[in-house]
């Protein structure tokens, strides 16, 4: 069986082993150097805090508070915090009293440090009228009262931003967020102090104030890409940028190919600022202008359809004029021959004893060829 043990304190625990009837093994004996210490530590008690009493002044002894609680030990009570015992203090004269209590540990419980309550004997109870919050605080990047001060009719008002700090100023925030204002009075020698309350207070994000990006003027397709604007500004948040309406980035956006881009903007919002609808700038790279390059001439076009020349107006040198004669009658076509074109390479054949001078114009994409005869000297 496994030893138990209950208070608080060191146990030795003593051990012997048995054989198990296998025969292999010998009995272990009990032995003095056979143990193990195990502690028990004290605990800590559970303590309910004495309730302190506002009583009237009745010129008689008073007890000052409802007893208190510990799930171990003794609570203890004292008006010096030197001289304790299990007594409720009393009182008598108008006035405030600190009570403080305590327990006294025992063999399986821990002593605890000493803390107070106040009483009081024949003191007032203030008239507070609450403070509130401030409405319309907007963030500005400076601190902002959050309140108006409360009242009260005894004693000192006074605040906190964590339930733990008070003071008599009112309190002031900064960023925007909400708040939370904590008020008590403080009370003195004819008043009494009261619980903490709360009240609830707001500093909305502000509006951030923006530069629109511009557009760049004047892009040309170079074949790179191209800055489209010039970056826009706010006072809070961060500006991005988009080709798409979609994804946005704080990098200025960028374009290579002509046409017409729409740039879309927004601010992003933060703690302090709120985000911006998105709008947007347009913007246009040009197509890119040819440089100067040389480029063939087109043939002239003539304007006029020449009349080709007549005998006589060839460019070829002239020769001497001769007696102008009869044109001698035509020499018959020999068999196998054309007058127009022929199988061979040449293709006019002229009629024998006539030289043709040829002219060639150009009209319309047309050649024209236009024949000039003459008759050879014999």
């Amino acid at each position: 069986t496994i030893p138990k043990g209950t208070n608080a304190g060191t146990y030795k625990v003593y051990y012997a082993v048995k054989n198990d009837g296998s025969g292999n093994y010998n009995d272990l004996a009990p032995d003095e150097q056979r143990f193990v210490d195990v502690t028990i530590a004290k605990a800590n008690p559970e303590v309910t805090a004495p309730t302190a009493l506002n009583l009237d002044y009745t010129g008689k002894a008073q007890e000052l508070i409802t007893a208190g609680s510990t799930t171990g030990g003794i609570l203890k009570y004292s008006l010096d915090g030197e001289s304790y015992s299990t007594e409720i203090p009393n009182g008598t004269a108008t006035g405030r009293y600190t009570v403080y209590y305590m327990v006294e540990g025992n063999a399986n419980y821990n002593s605890t440090e000493p803390k107070t309550v106040e009483a009081s004997i024949g003191l007032l109870i203030p008239e507070v009228t609450p403070p509130k919050a401030i409405e319309g605080l907007v963030y500005n990047t400076e601190p902002q009262t959050l309140i108006t001060a409360g009242t009260t009719t005894g004693g000192e008002m006074q605040y906190s931003l964590d339930g733990e700090n008070y003071s008599a100023e009112l309190p002031a925030g900064t960023g925007a967020g909400d708040y939370t204002v904590y008020y008590k009075v403080v009370g003195d020698n004819l008043y009494l102090g009261t619980e903490p309350a709360t009240v609830e207070a707001k500093i909305a994000k502000a509006d951030p104030e923006i530069t629109a990006p511009k557009a760049v003027e004047g892009l040309t397709d170079n074949g790179k890409a191209q800055t489209l604007i010039t970056a826009g500004s706010t006072t809070g948040g961060e500006m991005q940028y988009s080709l798409d309406g979609e994804n946005y980035s704080a990098a200025l956006p960028t374009g290579t190919d002509a046409g017409d881009y729409t740039v879309y903007y927004k601010v992003i919002g933060n703690e302090n600022y709120n985000g911006t609808e998105a709008e947007t700038v347009n913007v246009t790279i040009a197509e890119a202008i040819p440089g100067d390059t040389e480029t063939p001439e087109e043939p002239a076009t003539p304007g006029n359809t020449e009349t080709p020349e007549e005998p006589g107006g060839s460019d070829e040198p002239s020769e001497p004029d001769e007696p102008s004669e009869p044109d001698e009658p035509s020499t018959p076509d020999e068999p196998g021959s054309s007058d127009a074109s022929g199988d061979g390479e040449g293709g006019l054949n002229p009629p024998t004893g006539v030289t043709l001078s040829l002219g060639i114009a150009l009209l319309s994409g047309a050649v024209v060829i236009a024949a000039r005869r003459k008759k050879n000297n014999k």
